[in-house]
């Protein structure tokens, strides 16, 4: 197992977002990060999920995650621009976590 985004995740998970992202949307992605790696290298979004069957998409979607007060930074605002437009094409979106009466209720931008 390698360690993604301090979870361990399985190489048979790698090969599914691989295989679900493809390799248009994978160069893509990886293009700014190649280009200006200290520049784009924060700002991504913070969870990559899928479905596992069914659906007559790919399953894929990057979800940014805020808190009630929090807001976008410039950097974020650029990849979800980017990850959402034509060269990318995956959706995005925006959670926020919001607290009400010690819960936690997930609103979705």
């Amino acid at each position: 197992d390698d360690d993604v985004g301090g979870r361990a995740a399985s190489i048979s998970q790698l090969v599914t977002i691989v295989e679900r992202l493809g390799p248009r949307r994978l160069a893509a992605l990886m293009r700014p990060l190649a280009c200006d790696y200290r520049h784009h290298s924060s700002g991504l979004p913070d969870l990559l999920v899928w479905r596992e069957e069914g659906g007559s998409d790919d399953g894929v979607e990057l979800v940014e995650v805020k808190s009630e007060r929090d807001r976008l930074s410039d950097s974020q605002r650029f990849w979800l621009t980017y990850l959402t437009g034509p060269q990318c094409g995956v959706r995005c979106r925006v959670v926020r976590v919001l607290p009400e009466g010690g819960d936690v209720d997930v609103d979705v931008d």
